[in-house]
């Protein structure tokens, strides 16, 4: 999807409060900053795309409760996605994370963590601060 088409439609979802955005295999190598616009986005799907990284600006979606990264080539994650407050899916199978921040332990919202095919080693300790999980799927590291 060509940058300017993609800026167009999240300024369309923007102005019109759209609940979920759906920007699966788009071939999208990066994600604007300006999908920090969509306050009122609930899911939010990125999966078969070719993401290196997500912007900062993703953590401004305080009303996201759905998050699918899965099949793109994230090898991080920032710290700042802890301000996700209301997150409760995080779907981040078949990407290159070797690691998770220790501060996914503030997402005391999530429900379902799937990390299945990427690269961990050993997940942080806080994951056990997580009351709400309900399902953590760990497959293929």
């Amino acid at each position: 999807m060509p940058q300017d088409d993609l800026l167009q439609l999240i300024d369309q979802a923007a102005a019109e409060g759209w609940k979920t955005l759906d920007l699966s295999g788009q071939g999208l190598t990066e994600l604007p900053p300006e999908i920090g616009q969509l306050q009122h986005l609930q899911s939010l799907f990125l999966s078969f795309n070719q993401l290196s990284s997500i912007p900062l600006e993703i953590c401004q979606l305080q009303d996201l409760q759905s998050l699918d990264l899965s099949n793109n080539q994230l090898s991080s994650l920032p710290i700042e996605i802890s301000q996700l407050k209301s997150l409760q899916s995080l779907y981040l199978n078949n990407n290159q994370l070797s690691d998770l921040p220790s501060e996914i332990s503030q997402l005391k919202s999530l429900q379902s963590l799937s990390l299945r095919f990427n690269q961990l080693r050993r997940i942080p300790l806080e994951i056990c601060q997580l009351q709400r999980l309900q399902s953590l799927t760990l497959r293929n590291n």
